[in-house]
């Protein structure tokens, strides 16, 4: 019985060698420097510690894209403010206030800072028009111009409007108002 381990154990052994030394044999000195570079490369890459530039800058997300996430929205469609406007190429973002709290400001700020790097790298101005008169709107009409000159946005780049409409919620529209 312990003979029979030992054959078995030897001839295991013995054909793994075979086997090695057959692939080694049927392996191309040109197909192993291939294989060699690709683990080098591979290597190199995983370990590397210096990012890789690119030549080209990065373009940031356009006033075109913007306007098209939001027309293909639903919800959307579903306000007569933004529904019956006569321009709505030009308008980038919606902000709805379902309450009267600031936390909007959380919830829609990586929209307001795609809107900034497109108004930066394509500088054309703003309009902040809302549905509510002066009054019940200014604060977050204020607090949005503030969230857009945090990020880069020229202040005299941007204005402001105020349109009476039926809505119950409280609308914002970022609208492109022109090229320069």
């Amino acid at each position: 019985m312990n003979f029979y381990f030992l054959y078995n154990k030897y001839f295991i052994k013995f054909n793994i060698f075979v086997l090695l030394v057959l692939f080694l044999l049927s392996c191309s000195e040109e197909n192993t420097k291939t294989v060699q570079q690709d683990i080098d490369d591979f290597f190199d890459w995983t370990f590397k510690d210096s990012y890789v530039g690119y030549n080209e800058p990065i373009e940031p997300v356009s006033s075109f894209t913007l306007n098209s996430l939001l027309v293909f929205d639903e919800e959307y469609l579903n306000y007569e403010f933004i529904a019956k406007d006569e321009n709505k190429i030009n308008i980038l973002g919606l902000i709805v206030f379902k309450s009267n709290n600031a936390n909007f400001i959380e919830q829609n700020n990586d929209l307001i800072k795609l809107i900034a790097k497109a108004q930066n790298y394509e500088k054309f101005d703003i309009m902040l028009q809302s549905n509510k008169n002066k009054i019940e709107s200014e604060y977050f009409i204020v607090k949005i111009e503030e969230r857009l000159v945090l990020a880069g946005v020229e202040k005299y780049k941007i204005t402001r409007d105020f349109v009476d409409s039926k809505e119950s919620l409280m609308l914002v529209k970022v609208i492109k108002t022109n090229n320069n």
